[in-house]
């Protein structure tokens, strides 16, 4: 289960945006709890802590959208697709378990150069990064390099 902190700001100006904004976390969540406080200030709030679960998306899904990277991304995306695949057939796991297709868009995409970088990348949390960061960040290098070579 995750949570999420929203401050819902009672002025004026910021209400209809924290509620909007409230509102469309709630929409793309299966919401199992919300607890709120109001805080009394100079400037007071509401302050709103949802536990939620992601949705489960059942309807079938589309291709990964490959169509607006760079060559160099997709490059780096078969590069990281060939990597999981390998490292699955290793452990025996299904490649979706290791990663999904977009989180290796993702990770071609914002090429991480190091361990905190992987803290913008969504689907990892400490225990993925601390798994697989170094060995990523090193396909990446390689895979620089390699392009560097070929110029």
């Amino acid at each position: 289960m995750n949570v999420q902190v929203f401050s819902v700001r009672i002025d004026a100006p910021h209400l209809a945006h924290d509620q909007q904004q409230l509102n469309d976390f709630i929409a793309s969540v299966e919401l199992v709890q919300s607890d709120t406080h109001f805080i009394e200030s100079d400037a007071s709030y509401w302050s709103v802590l949802l536990h939620y679960k992601e949705k489960i998306n059942l309807a079938p899904r589309e291709k990964e959208p490959l169509t607006d990277l760079t060559q160099d991304q997709i490059d780096r995306f078969q590069q990281l697709k060939n990597w999981r695949n390998e490292k699955a057939k290793t452990n025996g796991l299904k490649p979706f378990i290791i990663f999904h297709n977009s989180h290796l868009i993702q990770i071609a995409v914002q090429h991480p150069k190091t361990s905190s970088d992987f803290q913008w990348i969504k689907g990892f949390g400490a225990k993925r990064t601390q798994q697989f960061a170094d060995e990523i960040i090193q396909l990446l290098e390689n895979i620089y390099l390699n392009q560097e070579e070929l110029i």
